[in-house]
C-alpha cells in the first residue's frame, strides 16, 4: 500500500471512530510497532490506554 493511500485509509478509520484507533488497526494498515512508537514518541499520536 502506498503511503498517501495508508495516510488517507487510517484517517478514514480514526474518523469513524472519534479520532480513536487501536493499535491492531494501525498494524493492519501497515504501521509497525516501531513506526507506532516513534508518532507516539514524537507526539503525532497519544496512547490512551494500554
Amino acid at each position: 500500500m502506498r503511503t498517501a493511500e495508508r495516510h488517507r485509509e487510517f484517517f478514514d478509520v480514526a474518523q469513524q471512530q472519534g479520532g480513536y484507533f487501536t493499535a491492531k488497526q494501525a498494524a493492519r494498515l501497515g504501521y509497525t510497532a516501531n513506526k507506532r512508537n516513534y508518532h507516539v514518541g514524537a507526539g503525532n499520536w497519544v496512547r490512551e490506554h494500554r
